[in-house]
This record gives C-alpha cells, sequence and structure tokens, in this order.
C-alpha cells in the first residue's frame, strides 16, 4: 500500500491491496483534504527547463504553466504506455514495462536501469 505524506491510505477491506475503488476513493480524499490545486485533463505537450523561473516550463498547447515538480502518470497496470522519448530507436537493448516483468531470472548477470519511484519500480529494484 502506498501512503501520500500527511496521510496514511486506509487498510484494503479484504486485508490485501487496496482495490481500485479503494485507491480512487483515497486519493480523492487526499485531494479535498489538502484542498490540492488539481486541473484535470490535460495532455502536455511539452516540459522545459526554465532558467530564468528556476523551474520548470509545462505547455498542452493552449495554456503554459510554471511548476517546481512534474509528475508523468502514463498509464494503468491494464493499459499501461511506454513514452516515446527522442533517441530511443537507436537504444539496442530491452526495454520491459513492468507490467510485463515476470521476476529477476531474465537479467541475472545483465545490466539494468529502472526507471520510475513508483510501487512497481521500488518492487522491482
Amino acid at each position: 500500500m502506498s501512503s501520500l505524506p500527511g496521510r496514511l491510505m486506509p487498510k484494503a477491506k479484504d486485508g490485501e491491496y487496496p482495490h481500485r475503488d479503494e485507491v480512487l476513493h483515497y486519493l480523492a480524499d487526499y485531494e479535498q483534504h489538502y484542498q490540492l490545486p488539481i486541473y484535470r485533463p490535460y495532455q502536455v505537450q511539452s516540459v522545459q527547463r526554465d532558467d530564468e523561473h528556476g523551474c520548470l516550463r509545462v505547455t498542452d498547447g493552449s495554456y503554459t504553466w510554471l511548476a517546481k515538480t512534474v509528475v508523468s502518470a502514463t498509464g494503468t497496470w491494464s493499459k499501461h504506455t511506454i513514452p516515446s522519448l527522442k533517441g530511443q530507436q537507436a537504444y539496442l537493448g530491452e526495454q520491459c514495462h513492468s507490467a510485463h516483468y515476470e521476476g529477476p531470472d531474465a537479467y541475472k548477470d545483465k545490466r539494468v536501469l529502472v526507471v520510475g519511484g513508483g510501487n512497481s519500480g521500488a518492487q522491482i529494484i
């Protein structure tokens, strides 16, 4: 289970991992409790460093925001997305989304980079 700072996620009703609706309820409650200024839905087109303001410049093509932090949520477990990155085609190694990770045996004696600080990335590490 994952709790956000300052507010613990309640235990799952079945004692295992929280189900979708429990997670959504927790996130909505967290947002409301802290009165977070969350706007949705926006499809970000670019994130660039803004050295003049010491932050990031985020745009969706119509609006631009300045942000200290950007969280990129690219998909869900059942509908995952691997973002396209410049130069990605030149990389000849394996790329694997955590939804397809089957354990450490396939990576024995290989150099591995895990990208992402969410639960899946932390568990794989």
